[in-house]
């Protein structure tokens, strides 16, 4: 069972954006994820984030799902996740 973690506008999470996102952003290693900060939740959980490439490029998305570490993706939809240490730490307080 997946911990879950209620986004709120500030945390870190880690964004995994697609071939266009990642072309913006510079992306050259496409096994590591970009950093992002969320800037604003929406009712149905996607959030609108400000990602960061490797090179320090920065990227406005809005509506990103965050995917829990078994989901999976939609092809070709960037997405978030949240970092391993994040959802330890939830799985050790529920």
């Amino acid at each position: 069972m997946n911990p879950t973690i209620t986004p709120t506008v500030g945390r870190r999470i880690h964004f995994w954006p697609n071939a266009e996102h990642a072309a913006l952003l510079g992306v050259f290693d496409a096994t590591q994820p970009c950093d992002a900060g969320v800037l604003y939740v929406w009712p149905d959980g996607r959030i609108n984030i400000e990602a960061t490439g490797p090179s320090g490029s920065k990227l406005a998305v809005q509506g990103v799902q965050i995917l829990h570490p078994d989901g999976a993706a939609v092809e070709g939809e960037s997405f978030a996740q949240w970092m391993p240490y994040q959802t330890k730490q939830a799985a050790a307080a529920s």
